[in-house]
């Protein structure tokens, strides 16, 4: 996909952040730097401390994992007067491979759309309902999509109407069940819980990381993934399955975890292949999500029902991460993945910049 002939296209790459998949981060960055093509890009490294502190320099991946290099200190705020240009003015695109908190949830978003940066990936709005999974569900039984059974508890309710909580979810849910908090990424911060006492315990581990925790009925079934490319002109990519051994595919499945096994294709019927495709892209545009995703599904068991799980707006980006894998065997290697999000990003900036703000 051309966007900027004749010279080469300038993207600052900014990783590492606040968030538990820092390291995650990390690796996203250093296979998209090995996937750019430098005779058709320049590439700015900046990378975000766990600290929140904005570094940039020729090596951050190695900076960030070791200290060690030379970095210095930006911001997207204007430099003094006299000083050299600001590095925002010499970007052509932002391809903010930040997952999770401060990444993914719509900050980073926001806070490049106010400094007027084109970017990767989904908007502030998008981003943020995605990331929060109480709003994803809300938007998705809006447009009558399938999701699991599910409850939302906030924690300032929770520290005074514990028992009755516990009461009403046992009466609207069937053990076994999920806790999770609302926004966090890679499941971290997840229970399994097959009693009572056990959803209190899960209830209370989720409200370590946020002030709403989702309780999901669990599903006996496959779980099913599916990848999302483009903007308006979304296309989905061939349909995988994830098997672990463990009770669910939790952080150390995702990542450390040589036995979390991923079939592509997935071994399921062209009737159930298709409608997750379909699901898919539904669940991309109910969002108004743009650029990419990867979205989740349950096939239950019992039923033969396929269940809406989540979106991501932001996956995971190694070279061994879920979205490319999907998109490699869909015929589309990661060096082009990239290009057409970079290509994806700037035609979405082009019509921001077409909006009119005033009368």
């Amino acid at each position: 996909m051309k966007t900027l002939p004749n010279r080469k296209i300038t993207v600052a790459l900014l990783f590492g952040g606040r968030s538990g998949e820092h390291e995650v981060s990390i690796d996203s960055a250093e296979s998209i730097l090995a996937a750019l093509n430098p005779r058709k890009y320049e590439v700015l490294q900046i990378g975000i401390t766990k600290e929140g502190e904005w570094l940039a320099g020729p090596d951050m991946v190695a900076y960030l994992r070791s200290g060690r290099g030379k970095a210095k200190s930006v911001s997207l705020q204007p430099e003094p007067r006299g000083q050299k240009k600001r590095w925002q003015d010499q970007v052509d695109v932002v391809f903010p491979i930040l997952h999770g908190s401060f990444g993914e949830d719509g900050k980073i978003q926001g806070l490049l759309e106010l400094a007027g940066l084109s970017y990767v990936g989904s908007d502030t709005l998008s981003s943020a309902a995605g990331m929060d999974k109480e709003i994803m569900r809300r938007v998705f039984q809006a447009h009558k999509l399938p999701v699991p059974l599910y409850e939302a508890v906030l924690k300032k309710e929770w520290k005074g109407k514990n028992s009755s909580i516990l009461r009403h979810i046992k009466k609207s849910l069937q053990f076994p069940v999920f806790t999770k908090p609302a926004n966090l990424g890679s499941s971290v911060g997840i229970r399994k819980c097959a009693n009572v006492s056990q959803l209190a315990q899960g209830l209370q581990t989720a409200f370590r990381y946020d002030t709403k925790a989702i309780v999901d009925q669990g599903i006996l079934g496959r779980e099913l993934n599916c990848a999302i490319l483009g903007n308006e002109d979304a296309r989905a990519s061939e349909v995988c399955e994830v098997k672990t051994k463990r009770e669910f595919y939790d952080y150390d499945a995702k990542y450390t975890d040589d036995d979390t096994e991923i079939i592509i294709p997935a071994r399921v019927s062209k009737t159930v292949r298709a409608e997750v495709q379909k699901l898919s892209l539904s669940a991309f545009h109910a969002l108004r999500c743009s650029g990419l995703a990867r979205v989740e599904f349950f096939l239950e068991k019992k039923t033969g029902k396929i269940l809406l799980n989540e979106i991501n707006t932001l996956p995971g980006f190694t070279s061994h991460s879920m979205y490319p894998r999907l998109w490699n065997f869909s015929g589309v290697s990661f060096g082009q993945l990239c290009d057409e999000l970079i290509g994806y990003a700037i035609k979405h900036q082009a019509e921001r910049k077409s909006l009119k703000f005033t009368y």
